[in-house]
């Protein structure tokens, strides 16, 4: 078992890097992290519907960039704007606002992996199998039997990542507010529920207003 230095140094950085990164440098790399899923995302057509939410989709019904670059930095900004105004109900510390919107945007960094996922031939393929069951119009594909495996493979990266970030938005919102223990897990879990619904409006605005 390697216990070195940097091997400890690493394993801190994946659980919480804003031990490391914070305040402006976490959100000028969060920023362009989201901007480069939301490219991502629009070449491979994943759409990011909400805080926590990921939806794959068929290339041929891709809707306009303005909505993947809104979802992206929308389901920032709603959570970041909610935490800042409400931290004090569990906090009695002092905290910056460039630290919650610098550390809650680089949280969002798991989120840039979930669309490479759809250039998995296997896991592409297999989506639009099942897509051709269900949505009219849509072209039928021969699928193999190592598409399903990978399909699923892919299904468990996508939770992980996701869980990986929810996890990561908790750790950032704990550091910059200094926030612990049982008050502080509950809190954040009401405002993920709450900015999920309101990211969800979001999106369903974003995706009519940019048909």
């Amino acid at each position: 078992m390697n216990n070195s230095p940097e091997a400890n140094k690493l394993l801190k950085l994946f659980l919480n890097p804003f031990q490391f990164i914070a305040g402006a440098n976490a959100l000028l790399i969060g920023i362009i992290i989201i901007i480069l899923a939301s490219v991502v995302g629009y070449t491979v057509n994943c759409r990011f519907d909400g805080l926590i939410d990921v939806h794959s989709g068929l290339l041929e019904h891709r809707a306009s960039y303005m909505v993947f670059i809104t979802e992206g930095l929308g389901n920032w900004l709603v959570l970041a704007f909610i935490l800042t105004l409400s931290a004090r109900i569990v906090t009695k510390s002092k905290y910056r606002i460039i630290d919650i919107f610098g550390t809650t945007a680089l949280a969002r960094y798991p989120y840039f992996f979930i669309p490479l996922i759809n250039l998995i031939p296997g896991f592409n393929r297999y989506t639009q199998y099942i897509a051709a069951k269900y949505i009219p119009n849509t072209a039928a594909i021969t699928i193999y039997p190592v598409d399903l495996p990978l399909f699923i493979i892919g299904i468990i990266c996508i939770l992980f990542l996701s869980i990986y970030s929810v996890i990561l938005m908790y750790r950032a919102f704990s550091v910059s507010c200094n926030a612990r223990g049982k008050k502080a897990i509950w809190y954040f879990i009401i405002v993920c529920v709450v900015v999920e619904i309101l990211t969800k409006l979001l999106s369903y605005g974003v995706s009519i207003a940019f048909k």
